[in-house]
């Protein structure tokens, strides 16, 4: 389950016994997850994918771009009379991929 607050991912089996949390120190928000092979994508609410390997690791980031994140309402944004409104700073095609290290 996505543990935004503790900015992790945690593992539970099928009886709810709790197995184990990565992502401490490399996820910011994370919202959702899917596999595909040997590699985990999480989508973080700040605007950017997180790769991992298959035993949990950080790989790379793609469309970072945690810097809107800040504006007022994220993740929407707010018209000049302060209503929410759908957000116009995500960039198309937007890619920064950081290798670990």
């Amino acid at each position: 389950m996505a543990d935004r607050a503790n900015r992790r991912v945690q593992v539970y089996d099928l009886a709810g016994e709790f197995r184990k949390a990565f992502g401490t120190g490399f996820l910011t928000s994370p919202s959702g997850f899917v596999t595909y092979g040997d590699v985990m994508l999480v989508a973080e609410l700040c605007a950017r994918l997180t790769l991992l390997d298959v035993n949990d690791n950080f790989v790379a980031y793609l469309w970072d771009n945690d810097a809107i994140c800040t504006n007022d309402g994220w993740p929407n944004s707010k018209d000049t009379s302060g209503e929410i409104v759908p957000t116009g700073l995500l960039t198309p095609g937007k890619s920064t991929v950081l290798k670990a290290s």
